[in-house]
């Protein structure tokens, strides 16, 4: 029980630190104990939905490229800040409880469905072609895309973590640098009347989530095309609205997160971080499943407590944090060496920002490595 708890803490507190992935903290702060597994599981359900939260808090100042912030921004200009997390909150919950609820339906499917994984290097191809044709500027996506894949193709064969370098640098640290750079002033206010229209504008549009599962049920079949705005892309042509847009980007989020310990379970397949540090320590149960859900959604609860009346301004500390937290640990994990794999791709993480690109045509440092291995 000691161990849950110290997994929960650990979860909830880097929630609210921008940036900070808690990918980081379980490679650093991995118990050798026997019950690393609930240590690690509780991690990462306590941080699941309320570090989506957060995350939203602080793109508010960020750039216009990204699936999340994009609807995020223009729905706050709209109604107020408070409409905007409730209805990213509200539909998290429900896709998680929704994706709790079809899981014995992806444990059977998932064995039957494995095959498909022998053409899923073609698909990626065809997808990360279509993401580059649709820019408003193909020649720039593609640069940015081949750029972020020879740097990652050097990381991937030369690093200890690759991951934690890439993502950190070229997702988290932009996000933190904007956000400490700028001048925030809105401030987290929730209250009923918030969630109550939530609930109401998910009702008229339930396919949204049925969506959302779906997406998170193929990701684990598809390799290197399993990040959440990614999946989102997928379906964008399919959505209208700022407000439909959010709540498919945050039940992608928030579903995929619990698919992975389905897929994990049903067919010992590792597409994301945390699955692959859970794997390490065991195989998840339908119990499990549970015990996350329950998790996930108490610690969202407690975010709100946190998070009700704060002024964004001063959460700028924690963005501080988490830059320098992230450099020292790569740094001390992977020398010199980490240090100028982080520059580079921190460099490559504001191209998209100046050049009005995708954000998620960054992950060219995961897809083009898996091209190259797989298609020639």
């Amino acid at each position: 029980m000691f161990i849950l708890i110290l997994g929960f803490l650990v979860g909830f507190l880097i929630s609210f630190i921008p940036g900070f992935h808690p990918n980081n903290v379980a490679n650093i702060t991995s118990i050798s104990s026997d019950e690393s597994f609930f240590y690690i599981l509780a991690l990462y359900a306590a941080n699941s939905l309320l570090a989506l939260s957060t995350a939203a808090i602080f793109l508010v100042t960020d750039d216009r490229t990204g699936f999340l912030q994009l609807p995020f921004q223009k729905l706050t200009r709209k109604k107020s800040f408070g409409y905007a997390i409730a209805l990213l909150m509200t539909s998290s919950v429900i896709s998680l409880f929704f994706t709790l609820l079809v899981s014995p339906l992806m444990m059977f499917l998932y064995p039957n469905l494995n095959g498909l994984v022998f053409y899923m290097p073609i698909f990626v191809a065809c997808f990360s072609a279509y993401a580059i044709v649709t820019e408003r500027n193909s020649l720039i996506a593609l640069l940015y895309f081949l750029l972020t894949g020879v740097v990652g193709y050097f990381a991937l064969s030369s690093l200890k973590q690759p991951h934690l370098v890439m993502f950190s640098s070229l997702f988290g640290l932009p996000t933190c640098v904007l956000f400490l750079l700028s001048n925030p002033s809105a401030r987290v206010s929730l209250n009923l009347s918030h969630f109550k229209w939530s609930i109401r504008f998910i009702m008229k549009k339930p396919y949204l989530i049925a969506v959302a599962l779906f997406l998170s049920f193929i990701a684990e079949l598809i390799p290197a095309v399993s990040s959440d705005s990614q999946l989102a892309f997928l379906a964008s042509p399919f959505v209208s609205g700022d407000a439909s847009m959010l709540v498919l980007v945050s039940s992608i989020s928030s579903s995929h997160q619990l698919t992975t310990l389905v897929a994990l379970s049903s067919i010992q397949t590792t597409r994301t971080g945390l699955a692959k540090n859970i794997s390490l320590h065991g195989i998840p149960s339908a119990i499990d499943f549970f015990l996350y859900v329950i998790l996930a959604c108490t610690a969202l609860g407690l975010g709100i407590f946190f998070l009700r009346g704060i002024d964004i301004k001063h959460l700028k500390p924690l963005a501080l944090l988490g830059i320098t937290t992230v450099f020292v640990i790569i740094f001390l994990t992977e020398g010199s060496q980490g240090v100028i794999f982080f520059t580079a791709f921190s460099l490559l993480g504001f191209f998209p920002m100046y050049f009005h690109t995708r954000r998620f045509t960054g992950m060219g440092c995961i897809i083009f490595p898996y091209l190259i291995n797989h298609l020639l």
